[in-house]
């Protein structure tokens, strides 16, 4: 039973990965055509580095100047996550895993299906 099961189990994964690979590996034009690949346009990065410098060079005028308002505080209060720590996330997560996993394995030792 469980080698009947497994064995279906794989071949239907061998199936559905040979039919995603087909899908995903077509390409758009026709199948006799190579598919024609354009290089990317050149970026302006001379012009952004000057944008940029001259943003920052006005903020810093304007903080030494005191033109720039600290933040004032969010009406909102934040949200709060639960109060447990990673490692209690982690661990109520392994014991799930390991009541399922021991559930599983209680079924399949006594089960009657030799």
């Amino acid at each position: 039973m469980w080698k009947a099961l497994l064995s279906a189990g794989i071949a239907v994964s061998l199936v559905c990965g040979l039919c995603v690979t087909s899908v995903v590996g077509r390409t758009s034009g026709s199948p006799g055509e190579p598919a024609a690949r354009s290089a990317p346009p050149p970026k302006p990065e001379a012009r952004q580095n000057q944008k940029l410098r001259a943003d920052i060079s006005r903020l810093t005028a304007d903080a030494k100047a005191g033109k720039i308002a600290p933040r004032s505080p969010s009406p909102f209060q934040p949200t709060h996550r639960s109060n447990l720590s990673k490692g209690a996330k982690i661990a109520i997560v392994a014991g799930i895993g390991a009541i399922i996993f021991g559930i599983v394995a209680w079924h399949v030792l006594n089960s009657d299906d030799d």
